[in-house]
């Protein structure tokens, strides 16, 4: 047994050594999974990627040493549970590879004699192993001292490893930022945030992954009272407090079905929709929340749910879900809503039925270069409106010109289509349309938000690991309001550049800034000027 389990280890680091280059020029940097931390769909991935031993042989089918060691290995069974079955077929062997199976033999004869067993073993059968092991002295030699390498790092990894069900990758950013903008008057502001987030990613039978995120963060928007156009990060700061930020288990019904569900979902991507950015990452991607992708895909309802993700072909996917509206951190368990006309206060309780929720379904095309994403959401909200995080005060349709919750039960249903063509390795575009029509208890008419964008992305621009991204679109902005609802009184546009220097494979540092034309779509604005520094740390 330990002279097959050497054997394997032979195979074993062949591939380690001969591959290593390649398997690393074949690692993102852009995505945080090329660390050693990687889920597990990507270790089947790299090992696919592995260059074929064939390519690297130089012992021919017709070579006599390869006639000679088959021989040995027919008569003796010496590679019996060879993990690649060196002599299925005539394919030709490298010299290390060749060097493991005449190892393999090598111990299997040894073993025979030192049993007492070596009247079994024939006088020609020894001459040609003395001649091959003469032969291949130097790459038996080199063969052992690999195996003595892997068997250390075995060694180490098993001493050092996290654990055996459970990755875990983390990202840690730095942010400086300095505003100015003549809203309200002349102001200059410089702050200084940070996010740190945690991932842990826990699979139980190779196919299914439990994912939990923690997540810390004091990162503030620059301006207010526009505060989610200028916004930097999806969520509100915590204090440096860790929170839970997502809980999600998914798991394969077939073989093209796949189910997601959890407690805390506050992000519809994690559930099957694919939202077809190429920024979408906030530790490398747009330095902006508008600018990461359509924010008509996040109407602020986050909690628990599920969905079901069926891949209809290689060309299409289809995604559908529910999730429960979390109010707990303003509202434990019951919410209060105030009937404008009546003054009628009426409470309603949480949970996945009793309070706000989203009901919502995805299409993902994939033909060629193109990535194509229909989404739709039928959300409802005791209290918090249609809250993108990226739009006007007014868009949310929960707020009054004061900033206080007015407390009014809002039903919207909201369409989005997103889209990117990768013209080349070098040059992306995308952009999305986002609308929704909402209407509100107590209220005439229905309210209407829309938002656009288009992006131009440009990787490895000077440098490999590097990317210079800009981005043009108008933030969710309340179009017509409604009796009652006042519209956005101003079309501001949002203008976004940023470059990021991949300094290592684990470190970026991406500059970049951000021009409000009318800040909170206020016409008596002349416009904001947001710069950021952002330093990201991902391992």
């Amino acid at each position: 047994m330990n002279k097959l389990i050497f054997a394997g280890l032979g195979a074993i680091a062949f591939l380690l050594t001969e591959n290593i280059t390649a398997i690393a020029q074949n690692q993102s940097v852009e995505s945080p999974k090329a660390s050693p931390f990687q889920n597990f769909s990507n270790e089947k991935d790299t090992l696919s990627q592995v260059t074929s031993v064939s390519s690297l042989s130089d012992v021919q089918p017709s070579d006599w040493a390869f006639t000679a060691l088959k021989s040995l290995v027919l008569r003796y069974g010496c590679i019996a549970g060879y993990p690649n079955g060196i002599f299925h077929g005539s394919r030709a062997l490298s010299r290390y590879e060749f060097a493991t199976g005449l190892n393999s033999c090598l111990d299997k004869i040894n073993e025979l004699i030192s049993s007492g067993l070596a009247d079994t073993v024939g006088k020609e059968d020894l001459a040609t192993l003395g001649s091959l092991k003469s032969q291949f002295g130097t790459a038996l030699a080199t063969l052992k001292g690999r195996i003595n390498a892997v068997e250390a790092k075995t060694v180490i990894l098993e001493a050092q490893q996290f654990s055996t069900t459970t990755k875990l990758n983390a990202e840690v950013i730095a942010l400086l930022v300095g505003a100015t903008t003549s809203s309200n008057g002349s102001r200059n502001n410089v702050t200084f945030g940070s996010r740190v987030r945690l991932n842990l990613d826990s699979s139980f039978t190779g196919k299914d992954n439990l994912n939990i995120r923690l997540s810390a963060q004091n990162a503030q928007a620059p301006i207010s009272p526009s505060a989610n156009e200028t916004r930097l990060l999806p969520s509100s700061s915590t204090g440096n407090t860790f929170a839970l930020d997502n809980l999600i288990y998914s798991f394969p019904i077939a073989d093209n079905l796949t189910a997601y569900i959890g407690t805390a979902i506050t992000d519809v991507t994690f559930v099957g929709v694919d939202a077809v950015t190429p920024l979408g990452s906030y530790a490398t991607g747009a330095i902006s929340n508008f600018a990461n992708s359509n924010p008509a895909l996040y109407t602020q309802v986050t909690g628990a749910g599920g969905s079901l993700s069926y891949k209809l072909s290689d060309n299409f996917v289809a995604t559908a879900g529910y999730i429960a509206e979390n109010n707990a951190a303003q509202f434990p368990n019951v919410v209060e809503t105030i009937d404008p006309n009546t003054g009628v206060v009426t409470t309603t309780g949480g949970g996945l039925t009793g309070g706000g929720r989203m009901i919502f379904a995805n299409l993902n095309a994939y033909v060629g270069n193109l990535s194509l994403g229909l989404f739709y959401a039928n959300t409802f909200s005791p209290s918090f409106g249609v809250d993108t995080g990226a739009g006007s005060l007014r868009s949310t349709l929960a707020l009054d010109d004061n900033g206080d919750i007015r407390g009014i039960p809002i039903t919207a249903n909201t369409g989005a289509l997103q889209f990117r063509y990768d013209f080349s390795p070098r040059f992306q575009l995308a952009g999305w349309f986002g609308y929704t029509n909402a209407t509100a208890t107590g209220f005439v008419g229905s309210a209407e938000v829309i938002n656009y964008a288009v992006q131009f992305v440009f990787p490895d621009l000077f440098k490999e690991g590097n990317l210079a991204a800009f981005t043009f679109g108008q933030q969710p902005t309340l179009v017509r309001g409604g009796v009652g609802v006042p519209v956005d009184r101003a079309t501001g546009f949002h203008i976004e550049g940023s470059y990021r220097f991949q300094v290592t494979k684990n470190i970026s540092i991406t500059p970049g800034f951000i021009y409000l034309t009318r800040p909170n779509q206020d016409p008596a604005s002349d416009g904001g000027v947001i710069g950021v520094i952002r330093t990201s740390f991902v391992f």
